[in-house]
């Protein structure tokens, strides 16, 4: 299995993609959750989608640059980051 690399503003980490996968697939679950998204969290939650339904190894893209792009939005976001699932 292939490794990519998530970033968000040039600091980021190596994760095995399979890993990325089950993450992607937690967080879109909590991002489900939310009463009215705003537009950028329901087009990041479309490209994750597609993303996830593509099978191939090494270079998962999760575009946060492209919809994080301030620090509202970051704020918006660390709620749905901090999940948790029991």
């Amino acid at each position: 299995m292939g490794c990519s690399f998530i970033y968000l503003r040039k600091v980021g980490f190596w994760a095995n993609d399979g890993i990325i996968e089950v993450w992607r697939y937690a967080l879109l679950g909590a991002l489900d959750t939310l009463v009215s998204p705003p537009d950028w969290v329901r087009a990041m939650g479309d490209i994750w989608r597609e993303e996830g339904e593509i099978s191939f190894t090494g270079g998962h893209f999760l575009s946060l640059d492209e919809h994080v792009t301030s620090p509202t939005r970051q704020a918006r976001l660390e709620p749905v980051m901090n999940f948790r699932y029991h």
